[in-house]
């Protein structure tokens, strides 16, 4: 199995903000990013689903109030090209392994679900959404299909 040479990390969710960091070997890229107006995590868990059921193309945004980070993925082959942009520019595409791509992806949202923030009764005060647990469980279970 190869590394996929990817790194993403969360940071604690607080007051509907959260940190999150991409780094390949040829770039690092980290934003603040907001819960409103989008379910940015559900829809990041939905995308990587979807990749890892087949799927070819697929784009998520990230809320920096006003403007947007979007992430990209294109699948050639077994590779995945990413390629992360907001109004300050590009970074990518990186060319990347699929599987721990989706690995990588993966074990950062199970290590940002085990964060104490989610379980506390005013998680809604620390991010909009609930966590996707459900989705990211159905990602797990696919990941370790591969």
């Amino acid at each position: 199995m190869r590394d996929s040479g990817l790194d993403v990390r969360f940071g604690t969710p607080e007051h509907g903000w959260l940190d999150v960091e991409v780094s390949t070997p040829d770039w690092s890229v980290s934003r603040s990013v907001s819960d409103v107006p989008c379910d940015s995590l559900a829809h990041l868990v939905e995308a990587l689903l979807l990749l890892a059921s087949g799927g070819q193309s697929v784009r998520v945004e990230w809320s920096l109030e006003p403007a947007y980070w979007h992430w990209s993925f294109e699948v050639e082959g077994h590779e995945v090209l990413v390629a992360v942009s907001d109004p300050s520019g590009q970074s990518g595409p990186a060319r990347l392994p699929l599987g721990p791509t989706l690995r990588v992806f993966c074990r950062s949202l199970l290590r940002l679900r085990s964060d104490p923030a989610w379980s506390r009764e005013d998680a809604s005060l620390t991010w909009s959404w609930p966590f996707p647990s459900d989705g990211l469980d159905r990602l797990r279970e696919a990941v370790l299909a591969t």
